[in-house]
């Protein structure tokens, strides 16, 4: 596609603006017989309610995007980090679930608009199953879905138990991963008032499927005081209830390379070798944090961004040179379109990325541009491919789902 440089021509920017003027006027359906790029978004709505709150597809088009409204469900804080997308299934944590279903939604790509939950899994009598607010989800490569459940009495007091519920939308099955009480108390580390164990939100599917990696942690509630000891790393086998391993004495569970190599846990600045399970603790000065598109699915990189300055890749082989800048923000850039975020995405064969710029990166509330860059040192370039209204600038949603 033919680059367009029109943040450096202020007529085409006044008539994209025209272009938005009206609702009627740009959402439209689109178009897969153009076959170009075509991302999940979110939208905040307007005031007049012309343009619906939710979740939007954008195909890029020129001068303006193609985009069809798909659900008034969204991720929780229309943010990425609450969504997983594999094989054509996309799962995430609902900002707004309908009463009577769960927090967890999930839709395919060959039929977007058809919006299921997962169901919450049976409690035993006397307990209740909640879903916490803002746990992503994982889809296997089959389809499944894993998401993070918590038990609690339904009288209030401090007992719980967190586990994985991991849901077959083929057969309505639900697998759960057990409770933690054995494994927690045969911990070494464990005082003398740790009393049982739980897992936090926050979990890795190993690339083949066969292993989970978990969040968890002893607790107690001596004297009728509930405190949280020892944090592990726990890696739990599919199919198998109750078979958790010990990993790492650590916090935090945020993903595993593409290549396998490497889980990464404890704020994205720590690195255990799955192989070995050696841990390297503080192996950058900055998080490392990714989410769904935005972690190679066949190297151990990943992409970040630099708060509005522009966009990097991380290598997490500790190669001798593990930081490559590929977008910079100087004075060949107009400085007003800065990488935004966590919008940003690998295409399909990773060969280059999609990223958006933004007018007010802090406040989410400027108009945006869609930009494509070839991953190449220092690029100050990158082809701008459609223009965004503010409306759709809400901080993070960006998924690409066919290109």
């Amino acid at each position: 596609m033919k680059a367009l440089r029109f943040f450096t021509k202020s007529v085409f920017l006044v008539s994209a603006i025209a272009i938005f003027a009206g609702c009627s006027d740009y959402v439209q359906d689109p178009d897969p017989s153009t076959g170009g790029p075509l991302f999940l978004i979110a939208c905040n709505g307007n005031d007049d309610g012309s343009l619906v709150e939710g979740l939007y597809t954008m195909q890029i088009a020129s001068p303006a995007p193609k985009l069809e409204f798909i659900t008034e469900y969204y991720p929780w804080a229309k943010g990425l980090n609450y969504v997983d997308f594999n094989n054509g299934r996309i799962a995430f944590n609902v900002d707004n679930p309908p009463e009577g279903q769960s927090r967890v939604a999930y839709m395919d790509v060959s039929n977007l608009k058809d919006v299921k939950f997962v169901p919450n899994p049976s409690a035993p009598e006397g307990w209740v199953c909640k879903m916490s607010k803002g746990a992503k989800p994982l889809v296997f490569k089959d389809g499944r879905i894993a998401y993070h459940v918590v038990f609690t009495r339904e009288v209030y007091e401090d007992h719980h138990e967190g586990q994985l519920a991991i849901y077959n939308p083929k057969n309505g099955s639900i697998e759960l991963s057990g409770k933690l009480t054995d494994f927690i108390l045969a911990q070494p580390e464990n005082g003398g008032d740790t009393e049982d164990g739980s897992m936090k939100a926050g979990f890795a599917l190993s690339p083949d499927n066969k292993y989970i990696y978990c969040w968890v942690y002893g607790y107690g509630t001596t004297w009728g005081s509930y405190h949280e000891d020892t944090d592990y790393i726990a890696r739990y086998t599919v199919g198998k209830p109750f078979s958790y391993e010990r990993v790492e004495q650590t916090s935090r569970v945020d993903y595993i390379t593409g290549d396998g190599k490497y889980l990464i846990v404890g704020g994205g600045i720590h690195r255990i070798t799955l192989s070995t399970s050696s841990f390297d603790q503080d192996i950058s000065e900055y998080d490392i944090i990714a989410y769904s598109g935005q972690v190679s699915k066949k190297s151990s990189k990943v992409l970040r961004a630099w708060g509005g300055q522009g966009l990097a890749i991380y290598d997490f082989n500790g190669a001798e040179s593990i930081w490559l800048y590929y977008i910079t923000r100087n004075e060949d850039m107009e400085k007003k379109y800065n990488a935004a975020g966590g919008e940003y995405q690998f295409s399909a064969d990773e060969s280059h990325v999609y990223f958006t710029g933004s007018t007010d990166f802090w406040n989410h509330k400027g108009d945006m541009v869609v930009y494509s860059s070839l991953i190449e040192e220092n690029n100050t370039k990158p082809d701008s491919l459609t223009f965004l209204p503010s409306a759709f600038n809400t901080g993070g949603l960006f998924l690409l789902i066919s290109e």
